[in-house]
């Protein structure tokens, strides 16, 4: 390609990420072709118009962070889980972060890592009425279940302000109130994080998100469902001593949504 001295060359990046370019050059007297035609330039040097030697010109662009996103905004349905869980010994149900950041999170930037930024903790009943008071907790952990001697801590105050950031080699738990007998939602709301800043098991500000900060400006919906207890028939006639045991026969079942709750004891 031929350009005289007042000609210009640019080169456009992909806006996405950093990168280089070059192009190899020779001097051109313009003694033969036109500006902004092709020439052969196998021969040079001597009487031709170009010169022997060629040189390289090189730009370098460098890259700024591009803000992740959630790919999709339908709310995560996790487990259902019973409030039983919170009574055994171990038998906790365990949400890994890559779970819900894998495959769900679009980022242009090369090597892009995945994680999230917690906003929110939200709590309803099963017809989506807001509940207050004590019905449990969430509890998290910055790595996987492999490293047995990370204890698990509680979820501290949470707001756009004040969010947890946890890496996809994070987990969490819920831990219901197993005093409570009612059926309850308990929900998440999550920004997608890159972890270009900010530290997992931090509490940073997400106030400002997308652009070219690390955090997503639209957020996604995770919840669990906690079963509650139901009891059927009524206590009649029976008559036992303050302090004491009665055995109740079998007019009365304590049940939960997930089944029979055998061995179940009941105190008036």
């Amino acid at each position: 390609l031929l350009l005289r001295d007042t000609d210009a060359v640019r080169f456009l990046p992909d806006g996405n990420n950093g990168t280089s370019a070059s192009f190899t050059y020779r001097a051109w007297d313009q003694s033969s072709g036109s500006a902004g035609s092709l020439a052969n330039t196998s021969e040079t040097g001597g009487s031709t118009a170009f010169s022997l030697a060629s040189n390289t010109a090189r730009i370098s662009v460098t890259g700024v962070n591009d803000a992740p996103s959630w790919s999709s905004s339908v709310p995560i349905k996790l487990a259902t889980i019973a409030r039983s869980d919170n009574t055994v010994a171990g038998n906790f149900t365990i949400i890994q972060v890559a779970d819900l950041v894998d495959g769900a999170i679009d980022d242009v930037d090369f090597n892009a890592t995945t994680g999230i930024a917690i906003t929110a903790v939200g709590k309803t009943d099963s017809s989506g009425n807001p509940l207050s008071g004590d019905t449990g907790k969430w509890q998290y952990r910055t790595a996987t279940n492999a490293d047995t001697t990370l204890n698990w801590l509680d979820l501290p105050s949470i707001s756009t302000t004040q969010a947890l950031l946890l890496s996809r080699a994070g987990e969490l738990r819920y831990l219901p109130n197993t005093s409570a007998t009612d059926t309850l939602i308990t929900s998440l709301s999550l920004r997608a994080w890159d972890a270009s800043s900010g530290t997992t098991g931090n509490t940073v500000n997400v106030t400002t998100a997308g652009g070219s900060t690390a955090f997503s400006s639209n957020s996604r919906q995770a919840s669990v469902r906690v079963n509650g207890v139901t009891l059927s028939n009524n206590l009649t006639g029976l008559n036992f001593t303050e302090g004491g045991t009665a055995a109740v026969g079998s007019g009365i079942s304590l049940s939960s949504l997930l089944g029979s709750l055998n061995g179940a004891s009941v105190q008036i």
